[in-house]
């Protein structure tokens, strides 16, 4: 059986993962704006 706090966490941990997820897209997004620039 799994207590209130276990659910908790799991759900903490899952929205922790998808921000670190989404933070790399924009980095990845930044990046490629920033050598279209540099290229044109």
């Amino acid at each position: 059986m799994v207590d209130a706090d276990g659910i908790n966490e799991t759900y903490v941990f899952k929205g922790e993962v998808e921000m670190i997820l989404n933070n790399n897209q924009t980095q990845r997004l930044t990046e490629s704006m920033r050598t279209r620039i540099q290229n044109e």
